[in-house]
């Protein structure tokens, strides 16, 4: 993969045989107080920035992909939006806490089906199919 950027301008542009991907950095944002200044994981720990911008495009001959992601800090934690936009059809996702709560029930459900496929799965690969492994409770704790 070649790779050129130039830190003094906001666009970063990566390209292999087939695809080019850019990376612009919309705004940097700045950083809150350090009493609700939150970091990334270890091992890197960047800090998060409140009003941060960033869009990224994927570009292939058949298509184009664009990721528009932001992260505002509400209540004094961080919240990501990302909107993407597949040949000019867009399609936002909101901070699970801005759902209906009807959406939230959804969402929780599709999540367990998931875990619970996995589940599944992982008995047949682990266990003698002559046992009876059930899952009994699932609880979900944030």
């Amino acid at each position: 993969m070649f790779k050129t950027n130039d830190y003094t301008n906001s666009l970063i542009v990566a390209k292999t045989s087939s695809n080019i991907f850019t990376y612009n950095i919309i705004q940097i944002g700045t950083y809150p107080n350090k009493d609700i200044l939150v970091f990334t994981a270890k091992p890197n720990q960047y800090r998060v920035s409140h009003n941060y911008i960033v869009e990224t495009t994927f570009r292939s001959n058949q298509s184009q992909k664009i990721i528009t992601c932001s992260i505002q800090y509400q209540d004094k934690k961080p919240e990501f939006m990302i909107e993407f936009i597949y040949n000019n059809n867009t399609k936002i996702r909101k901070p699970f806490d801005n759902l209906s709560n009807s959406m939230q029930l959804k969402h929780n459900k599709q999540f367990g089906n998931q875990f619970l496929d996995l589940f599944k799965q992982q008995v047949l690969q682990t266990f003698n199919q002559e046992d009876d492994v059930l899952l009994e409770e699932l609880i979900f704790s944030v």
